[in-house]
């Protein structure tokens, strides 16, 4: 028992420092404002799960600052000719906007880059 608990403690404490303070704080801001809609296979399914929406993201940028300015891009102003998930937009509808600040978006962004988002 004592081993279990340890083995589970060691590999929650490096999950955990795997994302860096600012990926932290975007997935506070991502828990409370995102997994309303984006709920990762819960059902009913209100938008695209995150695992798609980042795979989506990785195939137009070739870098971790070039993913945080697309999805900060969207976020400010989600629009059809702004989306990289067309068939989301067609499934689900346009997400609406949400008053964040860039820099909060930019903390969202960063949380979305660097969490692994399993498949639902």
């Amino acid at each position: 028992m004592k081993i279990i608990l340890a083995i589970s403690l060691i590999l929650f404490t490096s999950n955990a420092f795997a994302l860096t303070e600012t990926a932290v704080e975007g997935g506070e801001l991502f828990s409370r404002v995102c997994t309303i809609c984006h709920n990762n296979g819960e059902v009913p399914a209100n938008a695209p799960d995150m695992h798609d929406i980042k795979s989506r993201y990785l195939k137009v940028a070739p870098s971790k600052e070039v993913f945080v300015e697309k999805v900060i891009f969207w976020l400010s102003q989600p629009a059809t000719s702004k989306s990289e998930f067309p068939e989301a937009i067609d499934h689900f509808g346009l997400m609406p906007k949400f008053r964040l600040t860039t820099s909060k978006m930019f903390k969202v962004a960063t949380y979305i880059y660097e969490n692994d988002f399993k498949k639902p």
